[in-house]
């Protein structure tokens, strides 16, 4: 909302919703007997006296675009609710001061001692500098910093205000849970930092700028000896070409873009003025090494849950670099909060500032929620039809059809447009999946609805299309078993047809269908299965069936009655209805075929 409010995506000159909102901010900045400050998107007024934790009263206007300029349209937003906003402007100056600003008194009071200890590792101030600090005063070059870094920041590019803000809040979640869980907190620290490496592939050319080509020598030492000695039979030239073949493998590695992108954001100020007051600053000889350290810490512990070392997490008076024993060096939770926050500066400046077209700020407001409409809002409209969309409003009918029959609805919505144009689409279409999903729409409205509801030339339309559903595809499957016929196909054709149903649906494929649709299908084939004596395939399709609408009850004795050499009759106009019925479920004991009558030895 930051940004948004601006109004830098607004229409030129258009009106606007203006909505003041007045928060309190609580913080462990002083800035008491200080006039009251502005800041690029509101006010800032000192509210309590000195205090390990004082409050700021914030003043923010809410900006939002009218949708028209006379009285507001039916649902037009006019505000929101304004906390998303006051959290964005915490957040931020939270980054810009390295202290803690927030909404909730009760978080500042826990993170901020009431005196400074900076050798407890109980408390934050031992870890961190400043950031946990009581009274930590607010002088004029940090009002100024604020406004510069909010200036900058929100005319960020879109895409990389995005990147930015992602980044600070979970820097700042990562400081604020280091005493409850040290390793995950630098963990999220690292992560920060991905993001942006990652979010730099939208402009290359800087990402990769002044990025140092990797060495052989570079390569892990263990690595290097295993390597070498592999290569060792083989020809000069041969040798040279695999290892630049490792080295541009390494290159590309996740590992190795973070600590590039590091690298290449880390200026002269963060080895000259900004380590000025640090504790055992990081030595610019020593940082890449400290970088391949912290990802792979970060890695350990996603992977295999592998712990922080305690020396760089326990008494470390605010050391940025420590050395555990019998290990190398290692970046401090301090010492890779400043790199992050260093990063993070350097890439708000290098990013680029232009507005972007593309981007849809009603759509990012809060408060606002997208959810698929159900069919009765849109299926009568035609507007939409076309091969690409066939498959949502065959799915949108097949809904429609099953709340019919179960009670839920009334009726269906009239689809005469949408017919009509299916009669003079599927006409031009080749045969395939698209022509047989026209077909199974208009086939299937007709089969479940009366004479007064079919078009005039309906007779004719199907006719010409009743091959499309001949073949076992999952459009005429779907037919019929909302019409209750059956269609003749061979065991084989429904296993063929269950088979690739289920790979179309493991790989998000294919037709989205009610799930009592594709449970029906794997239900039907266990009957089949059965008749055949194939015990084993029945009761693996049993399974698939439950799997399609797990926890159902007839499913469930289904699958448990098969392996028992029992048997249980699936209702399926109950199961695709999902309709209660109270009788009792029924198991019984049937004889199986034995080989000798069906070829099948289960």
């Amino acid at each position: 909302m930051l940004q948004i409010v601006t109004g830098i995506y607004f229409d030129e000159g258009a009106p606007t919703h203006d909505t003041v909102h007045r928060r309190i901010l609580y913080t462990n900045g002083r800035l008491w007997l200080r006039p009251p400050f502005r800041l690029p998107v509101g006010e800032l007024a000192p509210s309590t006296s000195v205090a390990p934790v004082t409050s700021l009263t914030l003043t923010v206007t809410e900006s939002l675009q009218k949708q028209s300029a006379d009285e507001p349209l039916p649902g037009e937003l006019i505000s929101t609710s304004g906390d998303e906003l006051v959290d964005d402007i915490a957040d931020v100056l939270s980054f810009a001061w390295n202290l803690t600003v927030s909404t909730s008194s009760d978080l500042v009071a826990r993170l901020v001692p009431a005196t400074l200890n900076t050798h407890s590792f109980r408390t934050l101030t031992g870890t961190f500098s400043r950031t946990f600090d009581p009274e930590v005063v607010l002088d004029d070059q940090a009002v100024n910093d604020a406004n510069r870094f909010i200036t900058k920041l929100i005319a960020l590019h879109r895409q990389h205000y995005e990147a930015v803000m992602r980044a600070i809040r979970r820097l700042l979640a990562a400081t604020r849970s280091a005493l409850e869980d040290p390793t995950m907190a630098y963990t999220d620290m690292v992560a920060a930092l991905e993001s942006l490496s990652t979010d730099c592939t939208c402009h290359p050319e800087r990402a990769n700028a002044d990025s140092p080509t990797p060495t052989w020598d570079q390569i892990n030492g263990r690595n290097r000896r295993i390597l070498d000695e592999a290569l060792a039979n083989l020809e000069p030239v041969d040798v040279e070409r695999v290892r630049q073949a490792i080295l541009e493998a390494e290159q590309t590695g996740s590992r190795k873009r973070f600590v590039d992108f590091v690298l290449t954001h880390l200026s002269a100020d963060y080895y000259g003025t900004e380590a000025a007051a640090a504790i055992r600053p990081v030595r610019r000889p020593d940082t890449e090494r400290l970088l391949r350290r912290a990802y792979d810490i970060r890695s350990q512990h996603v992977h295999s849950l592998r712990q922080l070392p305690r020396e760089a997490s326990g008494i470390t008076g605010r050391a940025e670099t420590v050395v555990p024993p019998d290990e190398s060096p290692m970046l401090t939770l301090e010492g890779l909060a400043r790199i992050a926050r260093h990063v993070i500066c350097a890439y708000i400046d290098r990013a680029p500032t232009d507005v972007d077209q593309t981007f849809i700020w009603l759509d990012n407001v809060p408060g606002r929620f997208r959810m698929r409409l159900a069919p009765q809002y849109w299926l009568h409209d035609a507007n939409d039809l076309s091969p690409a969309e066939a498959s949502r409003y065959f799915e949108g009918l097949v809904e429609s059809v099953i709340e019919l029959h179960s009670g839920r609805a009334d009726g269906i919505v009239d689809m005469g447009t949408v017919l009509a144009k299916i009669e003079e689409e599927a006409r031009g279409l080749a045969p395939g999946d698209t022509r047989t999903t026209y077909a199974a729409i208009y086939t299937l409205w007709h089969r479940i609805m009366s004479d007064s509801a079919h078009r005039p030339n309906a007779r004719a339309t199907l006719r010409r299309h009743q091959d499309d559903l001949t073949d076992p595809t999952i459009q005429a499957f779907t037919i019929h078993l909302l019409t209750g016929a059956d269609p003749g196909w061979t065991t084989e054709q429904w296993q063929d047809l269950a088979t690739h149903r289920l790979a179309d649906r493991r790989a998000g494929t294919g037709i989205l269908l009610p799930p009592a649709v594709d449970a029906s299908l794997h239900t039907w084939l266990v009957d089949k299965l059965l008749q055949e004596g194939r015990r084993t395939d029945a009761a693996a399709s049993a399974l698939d069936a439950l799997g399609e609408l797990p926890g159902d009850e007839q499913l469930t004795a289904l699958a448990a009655a098969i392996p028992r050499a029992e048997y249980f009759n699936v209702d399926l106009v109950r199961l695709r209805q999902g309709t209660a019925d109270d009788s009792p479920l029924e198991v019984v004991a049937v004889p199986w075929p034995t080989p000798d009558e069906t070829g099948h030895d289960d």
